[in-house]
């Protein structure tokens, strides 16, 4: 019977260490680098930036490697981005926003989570499923979008920002494009009360 336990207890600690690596790694090199400056990320210069959502780690088992934050969705333990980005200081919030297409070229059956880990160590989630206001239940699939906001007034914490694209399913790869926009207080506001 000891001998059982203990073996149980092997297994336990085995599964606890597999789920802590699988987790997402801010230590990981991204697979893609990119320096730019705010100031050329509002339009019609905008670039986006592209990538293949999807991965094994489901995030459910992470809460408490990335922030406490609960968090459904899967993504790899790799961040996909890591963004330098020069004169934060001329705005107040800045916009991670995806879309993304499956094979057969269907945003309905893409859907995206981001997961981004500011330069101050916060984190942040959002999917792109949102519950419909008017059939309690349903689900309506919109562009999932993360906003980092200064914490005191202008500028966000200067150095690199780390974005994890993922999919709500483990079984879903998509190819997401990524855009980054800056934006000022009162920009804000206007582009919450178009949406």
């Amino acid at each position: 019977m000891r001998t059982l336990f203990s073996a149980f207890l092997v297994l336990i600690s085995l599964t606890a260490a597999a789920a802590a690596e699988s987790c997402p790694d801010v230590n990981w090199e991204a697979r893609q680098t990119i320096t730019v400056s705010a100031l050329v990320l509002d339009p019609p210069s905008r670039p986006s930036y592209s990538a293949t959502a999807g991965g094994y780690t489901d995030l459910r088992d992470c809460s408490a490697t990335i922030g406490g934050l609960h968090q459904r969705g899967f993504v790899n333990s790799r961040p996909d981005f890591t963004f330098d980005v020069s004169d934060m200081q001329y705005f107040t919030h800045m916009y991670f926003r995806a879309s993304g297409v499956d094979q057969w070229g269907s945003s309905d059956r893409c859907p995206i989570i981001l997961l981004v880990r500011t330069a101050d160590g916060r984190w942040k989630a959002n999917h792109q499923f949102q519950r419909t206001s008017s059939n309690y239940g349903a689900y309506e699939v919109t562009e999932p979008e993360v906003v980092i906001t200064a914490l005191n007034g202008f500028g966000a914490a200067a150095g690199p920002i780390q974005v994890w694209v993922g999919t709500f399913y483990s079984t879903d790869v998509c190819a997401v494009t990524l855009q980054l926009i800056p934006a000022l207080y009162e920009q804000s506001i206007i582009a919450n009360r178009r949406e």
